[in-house]
């Protein structure tokens, strides 16, 4: 397989930038919190969104639940490792800064279930699929481009989920984003999500009211990337500060 070169960036606490290229740590620069955005936002002239970020550095007010790092999934075993951190695109997490500050003027936020996914876990979940009749092609699994997630909304003040069509990973007509048989309160919340997430860039799946697409997905490379790897050099880094 063609060696991917990737660029990986993750905020600090310490509120530094790091970078790993071709997996060796070098410290690009040190920006306070409030400026992160702004200065992710100037690398993309020229990382061009190839970066992959931890999302809940760069974003705290995110939700974040991991179904498949629990039994919560249709799996009914962890397929990710314990409290797996949540990883997006430099591109694609931007657009999610701009979605959560217009859901904050709400009183809502967003939770994410599931971001990006190597793709060796990818054929794992594709090859031990529950439901494999309703599964096409092969296991080049969307999440795996660092582009793709799993969302619901979330009451701020509560922290509580709204009340929505289905849980995570149903594979029901219900899940549909075009289903109609719903009670109004939970087709209002469904609907806006989608509106909210398609307004900054999101592409909505057919079949699943959930899942997102950052709109140039097709566009970006499947990473092979290992949870390991990004797990071992964020605590690496985190041990020196």
């Amino acid at each position: 397989m063609k060696h991917i070169k990737i660029l990986i960036l993750i905020f600090l606490s310490s509120h530094c930038i790091i970078s790993w290229s071709n997996y060796e740590i070098n410290i690009i620069s040190k920006h306070d919190s409030e400026h992160t955005i702004a200065y992710l936002r100037s690398l993309m002239t020229t990382a061009r969104g190839t970066s992959l970020i931890r999302v809940s550095r760069v974003l705290p007010s995110v939700s974040i639940d991991m179904r498949y790092a629990s039994k919560n999934n249709c799996y009914r075993r962890a397929m990710y490792p314990p409290s797996q951190n949540c990883y997006l695109r430099l591109d694609a997490i931007l657009a999610l800064y701009d979605v959560q500050d217009e859901l904050n003027s709400r009183n809502l936020g967003l939770k994410i279930w599931n971001a990006y996914c190597p793709q060796s876990i990818a054929c794992i979940l594709w090859n031990e699929h529950p439901n494999k009749d309703l599964l096409k092609g092969t296991c080049d699994y969307r999440n795996s481009r660092g582009t793709s997630l799993d969302v619901t909304l979330i009451d701020m003040e509560t922290g509580k989920e709204l009340a929505m069509p289905t849980d995570f990973n149903n594979f029901s007509r219900k899940a549909w984003r075009g289903y109609d048989n719903l009670s109004a309160e939970v087709k209002h919340n469904r609907d806006l999500l989608t509106q909210v997430m398609q307004k900054h860039g999101f592409i909505g799946a057919e079949k699943e009211w959930y899942h997102f697409d950052f709109h140039n997905w097709e566009n970006c490379e499947v990473l092979t990337l290992s949870f390991e790897l990004l797990n071992e050099r964020e605590e690496s880094r985190s041990s020196i500060e």
